[in-house]
C-alpha cells in the first residue's frame, strides 16, 4: 500500500473497524455467557464493550493518518506499535483484581482476551477499509 488516504478515509475505515469490532465482541459476549454461564455485566456491559471497540480504533485511525505520511517505515511503525500496544493489553486480563478489589475470575480472561485480539486485528485493518473508501 503505497497510497496515503485522506483523513476522511482514514477516520471511515476506523469507524467501520470499530463498529465492526464492537458487533464481534458483544456476539462473543453472548456466546460465552450462554456456553460458561459465566456474566459480569456490571463490568462487562454493551456501552462498555462498545466504546472500547471504537474510542481505540478511532485513535489508531488518527494515528495512522499520520505516520502513513512517513511511507513505509510509518506503516511498517504502526503495525508494529498495533501489535505491541495489543499485546500489552492483555496483561490486564490476566492479573489485575476485579474493580470491586476481588480476584480475576478465570472466565472473565476467556471472555475478554479474544475482545483485545478482535480490537487489535481491527486496527492492523484500518489501512485496508480506508482503501476501499473514495477520497
Amino acid at each position: 500500500m503505497n497510497t496515503t488516504y485522506t483523513f476522511k478515509q482514514t477516520f471511515l475505515g476506523s469507524l467501520l473497524a470499530g463498529a465492526g469490532t464492537a458487533v464481534i465482541c458483544l456476539l462473543w459476549r453472548s456466546v460465552h455467557e450462554a456456553v460458561t454461564g459465566f456474566s459480569v455485566p456490571q463490568i462487562v456491559h454493551t456501552t462498555g464493550i462498545t466504546m472500547s471497540s471504537f474510542l481505540p480504533l478511532i485513535v489508531a485511525g488518527i494515528i495512522y493518518y499520520f505516520v502513513q505520511k512517513l511511507g513505509a517505515k510509518g506503516r511498517t511503525g504502526y503495525v508494529i506499535g498495533t501489535v505491541v500496544l495489543g499485546l500489552l493489553s492483555l496483561y490486564g486480563t490476566f492479573t489485575y483484581p476485579m474493580p470491586d478489589g476481588s480476584a480475576t475470575p478465570t472466565a472473565f480472561t476467556t471472555l475478554t482476551l479474544p475482545m483485545h485480539f478482535v480490537s487489535m486485528v481491527g486496527a492492523l485493518l484500518i489501512p485496508r477499509l480506508a482503501a476501499r473508501l473514495k477520497p
